[in-house]
């Protein structure tokens, strides 16, 4: 069997993807399409029991979606689209008559190849209730399509406001604080930044962004370093 491809899915690919990721966590579920991506090699055998190890429909769809997003720019896409033609057929008509994005659109994936290129241990790292604080002041107008994105409904994002007294700013820091509590160890920098990706009519403040998980990763190689002298000295003793 020749080896699992690894990197971004072809540009135009990508965006149908994340243009319909809501969607797709709503309509599918990954267990019904793992099989025919590990036979076609799309995804590798430990990619198939992290996707069929996950407890619900959408956590399932959700996972299998992240490793699809970085399964290269081969056939990855053509062979998940086959298979959502075999078990899913109406979605995989919207994957195809979605409408792409213009270049300016596009290119605002750009925006975020500094972070596609910091280590995968803190990409996969656990966010923080602090770090997410501070974040939420990245965050301006149409700033609940991003809430949804990250799983949360509208009636849930409408009492948040209201029991922030109709304070964005709050309301944004309660409910990705709410995230946080609800996926634990799973609401990592990695799925925030990919749920950005998936928004593109939420006003961001891109370059505080960036500083704001610059710093968190500052912090998390300081973090690492000292765990690492740490077991040194314990071993040398």
């Amino acid at each position: 069997m020749s080896k699992v491809m690894k990197g971004k899915l072809k540009a135009e690919d990508e965006r149908r993807i994340r243009q319909n990721f809501v969607y797709l966590k709503e309509e599918i579920d990954g267990k019904h399409i793992v099989d025919h991506l590990y036979q076609r090699n799309v995804i590798s055998l430990d990619d198939k029991e992290e996707i069929d190890s996950q407890i619900t429909r959408s956590q399932r769809t959700e996972k299998l979606l992240t490793i699809l997003l970085n399964a290269g720019p081969g056939a990855a896409y053509q062979v998940f689209y086959d298979a959502l033609e075999e078990q899913y057929n109406h979605v995989a008509k919207v994957l195809k008559d979605t409408p792409m994005q213009d270049l300016n659109e596009a290119r605002e994936e750009e925006l975020y190849d500094w972070f596609d290129k910091l280590p995968d241990s803190f990409k996969k790292s656990e966010t923080t209730d602090a770090a997410l604080s501070r974040l939420a002041t990245c965050f301006g107008k149409n700033w609940e399509s991003l809430m949804l994105i990250l799983g949360h409904k509208q009636p849930v994002i409408e009492i948040e406001m209201q029991n922030c007294g109709h304070n964005g700013r709050r309301a944004i820091t309660g409910l990705l604080i709410k995230w946080h509590q609800r996926l634990s160890s799973r609401a990592t920098y990695e799925a925030f930044i990919i749920s950005l990706k998936a928004v593109f009519e939420v006003s961001i403040d891109n370059v505080g962004l960036r500083k704001i998980i610059m710093s968190e990763y500052e912090a998390y190689k300081s973090t690492a370093s000292t765990d690492v002298k740490a077991v040194e000295q314990s071993s040398s003793r």
